[in-house]
């Protein structure tokens, strides 16, 4: 059995891949290939890190330590029964998908989660990304840990279960709060005001959750139950989506702290 993960072939090619690759191969390690259906991206990122790239998964370096799939969810289930590997170690990135999806693809499999948001326009320093892995043979689960404590200082083992509720926390946590915001940057730029003039504010409350419960920390005309403030905020929408979301939010965050007024 290997004792050090020293070569990876990454199958695709966008945001999470991108960051992976990139910050693997500044740490010296070996990037083989870039297999992505997008021959073009593929191109662009084999460049950046010295790689072979494809857009035929049947061309696949079988001689990697590691094989990383790093697609859209239901991209997976397609490559997981389209490989057929022996003794690779193949892992997918999802934070959604169970680890059992790979049990076809290779005797080896299991999960390299960075739990955080990627964009290919800004590469993210990792080492305070936290990283939740996964695997049923204790010396891959080694591995892994090894692998991605190259990059990270955070990792966590995560069973398929928890992963997935942790992902669900995370769309919330993430996902739905940056909508919150293009709601923001749409509604200023409706009155001509620019969305710097929020970004302290923005700041502030996410810097507030390393020493302070969301709970604790909730301010507003909702938390104070100003249905006046509320009222008229609604009349100012214009946007029936926006006005629905604002009412929810609103009608939940009363409920939550003026349950007994």
């Amino acid at each position: 059995m290997q004792n050090e993960i020293k070569s990876i072939v990454f199958i695709g090619s966008g945001n999470v891949a991108t960051n992976l690759a990139c910050s693997y191969y500044s740490k010296g390690l070996k990037i083989l290939q870039i297999i992505s259906r997008n021959i073009s991206n593929a191109e662009v990122l084999a460049k950046c890190v010295k790689a072979d790239f494809t857009d035929q998964l049947s061309e696949i370096n079988t001689t990697a330590d590691l094989v990383i799939i790093s697609v859209n969810d239901s991209s997976v289930q397609l490559i997981a029964e389209s490989l057929q590997l022996k003794g690779n170690l193949v892992v997918h990135t999802s934070g959604f998908l169970g680890m059992n999806i790979l049990q076809n693809t290779s005797e080896r499999y299991g999960v390299l989660y960075p739990l955080q948001s990627f964009i290919k326009a800004r590469m993210i320093e990792l080492r305070d990304v936290p990283f939740c892995i996964e695997s049923e043979n204790p010396s891959d689960l080694e591995l892994l840990e090894q692998f991605a404590r190259k990059v990270s200082y955070t990792i966590r083992y995560i069973d398929s279960q928890k992963r997935i509720q942790l992902h669900l926390a995370a769309v919330f946590a993430c996902n739905f709060s940056n909508y919150m915001y293009s709601i923001a940057e749409t509604i200023l730029t409706k009155y001509h005001l620019s969305f710097d003039l929020l970004k302290p504010l923005i700041v502030e409350t996410a810097q507030r959750t390393g020493t302070i419960s969301p709970s604790a920390m909730q301010t507003g005309p909702a938390r104070r139950n100003d249905t006046q403030t509320i009222n008229e905020h609604l009349k100012m929408i214009d946007e029936e989506e926006f006005r629905e979301i604002y009412a929810l939010i609103s009608k939940h965050i009363i409920k939550k702290y003026h349950a007994n007024d």
